[in-house]
């Protein structure tokens, strides 16, 4: 169920941010989604090294509906200050995040059938 949990959670911030970059269009560049990917990836590894602690404080439903708040409400406030280019920045990483569930879940299923 976390895994589900999770995906979900990402997608409530994921769908708002697609929508945005739909609408508002901002240039693609490269540098914008790399910085992306790599953050998603640094992050992920940060808190791999802290996994105990990370998910007692995750299952908490309470953090999990600050977090999303609070990410929706940073992306608006970057947006607002810094650009559109920001959107790109939060759309890669969590497309990056939602792959490496992607990946990890289908380890697990097909090491699950050996």
């Amino acid at each position: 169920m976390g895994r589900l949990r999770d995906v979900a959670l990402t997608l409530l911030v994921t769908i708002p941010v697609g929508v945005g970059v739909a609408v508002l269009r901002p240039p693609l560049t490269l540098t914008p989604l790399l910085v992306g990917v790599g953050g998603a990836l640094a992050l992920e590894a940060v808190l791999l090294s802290y996994r105990t602690q990370v998910r007692a404080l995750w299952d908490n439903w309470t953090i999990q509906a600050v977090a999303v708040t609070v990410a929706l409400g940073v992306v608006a406030l970057a947006v607002a200050t810094v650009g559109s280019t920001v959107l790109l920045v939060v759309l890669s990483g969590a497309v990056t995040y939602l792959s490496v569930v992607f990946f990890v879940e289908l380890r697990e299923r097909l090491t699950e059938r050996q």
